[in-house]
């Protein structure tokens, strides 16, 4: 977990210095709207495993189980995804306009 924790450490401290130092352009966003949205989808299907975790767990003995907790899943998956999706085409747009009006 440390590596993991570091290697993502470095990451971000690189990104920064990065997008402090250089200009940042379309493409730079683009690639940022992409990371978090697929950080949203990445959430969003383990936030489904847990909601359908609890929901299986709740749900009485019998052939059809498996059933509300697949909904569950997929339900929360996309909830998450779409929101996620939709926040990372608002930023992209907003910083798109921004670097637009800079000189």
């Amino acid at each position: 977990m440390f590596f993991l924790r570091e290697a993502a450490h470095k990451l971000v401290f690189y990104l920064h210095r990065h997008f402090s130092e250089n200009r940042a352009t379309q493409w730079h966003i683009a690639l940022l709207m992409l990371f978090f949205m697929c950080l949203w989808w990445i959430k969003g299907v383990l936030a489904g495993l847990v909601g359908a975790f609890f929901v299986y767990w709740v749900t009485p003995d019998g052939p059809q189980r498996g059933w509300p907790a697949f909904f569950a899943f997929v339900g929360i998956a996309l909830a998450f995804g779409l929101f996620g999706t939709v926040k990372s085409w608002q930023l992209y747009k907003a910083k798109v306009a921004e670097i637009a009006s800079t000189p």
